[in-house]
């Protein structure tokens, strides 16, 4: 993470502030882990509105590796936002306000960890989709009755009021179809 660095902080026309994220001037994209589930699917906050753009959560809680290197890339992003606060947050701030506003990648439920990404289902930047023969293929309908083999970017610093977070986005996803078997 030597050579990671935010840009300057840019405005969209809806007001969303952001700064992108780049790994020595190119796009900063991993394997972020195998036969990973997700518990809820790719869906939207508003299930009434069709968009897109979709949250898709990956449950990582037997994955110890996974873990840490997303802890660690979340202690990287606290620690360059509070060396570079006056620039990206408008103010000089204490590293414990920065912690408290940081929305940080993995989140955890109950025994449950999740890592939290955001999924293009249309669009320029769609998610590529794979099957087992390394073929394409449409994204999955059951979302729950799937392995993923996941591959992400993280293309920016998102800040809204006064929280801030990292965006991960699902980028390329081999699908593992989980067979069902007769109980009878």
């Amino acid at each position: 993470m030597s050579k990671w660095h935010f840009a300057e902080v840019t405005t969209s026309s809806k007001g969303q502030k952001t700064c992108q994220l780049t790994n020595d001037h190119k796009p900063i994209a991993f394997h972020l882990g195998s036969r990973l589930r997700t518990r809820f699917g790719a869906s939207s906050f508003d299930k009434n509105v069709e968009t897109s753009r979709k949250n898709l959560d990956f449950d990582v809680t037997n994955d110890k590796q996974i873990c840490a290197m997303l802890k660690q890339i979340d202690d990287w992003a606290i620690q360059y936002i509070f060396d570079n606060a006056a620039k990206i947050l408008k103010k000089v701030t204490s590293k414990d306000v920065i912690k408290e506003n940081y929305k940080p990648l993995l989140t955890q439920y109950g025994d449950t960890i999740r890592v939290r990404t955001k999924i293009n289902t249309a669009g320029h930047r769609v998610c590529s989709c794979w099957d087992e023969d390394k073929g394409t293929r449409d994204l999955p309908e059951d979302w729950l009755n799937a392995d993923y083999d996941v591959q992400v970017s993280i293309p920016q610093l998102w800040i809204m009021g006064s929280s801030f977070g990292l965006t991960m986005e699902t980028t390329n996803l081999l699908v593992h179809p989980i067979e069902n078997e007769c109980p009878f």
